[in-house]
């Protein structure tokens, strides 16, 4: 199944150079709408009244750090385990730098990730195929998880048994590929992740003052899924987008969606400097400590 993964890859990575140009103007162009329908669908003067209206509930801000902090040690143990599945091995702690840079990067987008992991992984002889691999395996084993979920989906708007029954069957399969391909370790914390990834987003809810109804819940997965496709340069303006559209389905106003959206992905970004800097600081501690 691997090999054919990666001749699939060859074969998309040949295309992709080949229209590279038409590839970023098309990202650039889906920025430029995600900012479009933000500003056409947002009163600026109800955003304003929401924002000095919102009552910020302090404790869930430390149950979101909290998760933010189980979702980055799963981030980083998903990474070990999947590039030490070769003869050279990597403890956690020779990763650790590679992971807390690129996680931080992660959040201007998938690009700066790679490009931060190339950087980092050199400095402990990574090779920049096998960084390309990972990222790769990564969003594949993402990818099959949120296919598994899209029967329930179906069931849930369009109530379509066929369809549901093809999904289910071929969910099972690739759940059987990645079992006997040796992947079922990195399944199971991918898994894990996205599940702490969603209670980030309802607990970021909480913390400004939305009350989640069931079908916000049952939304969270999609929104997850869907911004972390990589058509943008960066995850600004195109995940505004989809937490407007997307949970206007369960009665969140644009307003509240913005600031949701804002607020997330914020706080991701100051827990993301947070731990570079306390890394930095111990790093520095230890050195001086050895001089």
């Amino acid at each position: 199944m691997l090999v054919k993964i990666e001749k699939f890859f060859q074969i998309f990575d040949k295309i992709i150079k080949k229209s590279r140009l038409l590839t970023n103007l098309i990202k650039i162009l889906i920025i430029f709408i995600s900012f479009y329908v933000v500003i056409t669908n947002v009163n600026y003067l109800e955003l304003k009244n929401n924002l000095i209206s919102a009552k910020f509930n302090h404790s869930n801000l430390i149950k979101i750090f909290f998760f933010l902090f189980l979702v980055f040690i799963f981030y980083a143990l998903r990474f070990n385990i999947l590039i030490n599945k070769n003869k050279k091995k990597y403890k956690i702690n020779q990763t650790l730098e590679l992971n807390l840079y690129s996680n931080l990067a992660s959040q201007f987008g998938i690009f700066f990730n790679i490009i931060v992991r190339l950087l980092f992984g050199s400095k402990i002889n990574i090779s920049s195929k096998k960084v390309f691999k990972v990222t790769i395996l990564e969003n594949l084993l993402t990818l099959i998880f949120f296919f598994i979920l899209v029967p329930f989906y179906i069931f849930f708007f369009n109530y379509n048994l066929f369809i549901i029954l093809i999904f289910f069957l071929v969910s099972v399969y690739l759940i059987y590929k990645i079992t006997i391909s040796n992947y079922l370790d990195t399944f199971i914390i991918t898994i894990v992740l996205n599940f702490i990834n969603f209670l980030v987003i309802y607990e970021v809810a909480l913390y400004i003052g939305i009350k989640p109804s069931n079908l916000f819940i049952f939304l969270i997965p999609i929104v997850v899924f869907l911004v972390a496709l990589p058509l943008t340069p960066t995850e600004w303006g195109w995940r505004e987008m989809l937490f407007i559209k997307i949970f206007n389905l369960s009665n969140v106003s644009s307003e509240q969606a913005l600031i949701l959206s804002i607020i997330y992905g914020l706080i991701t970004l100051i827990f993301s400097i947070i731990i570079v800097l306390i890394h930095a600081f111990f790093l520095k501690t230890r050195t001086s400590k050895l001089l």
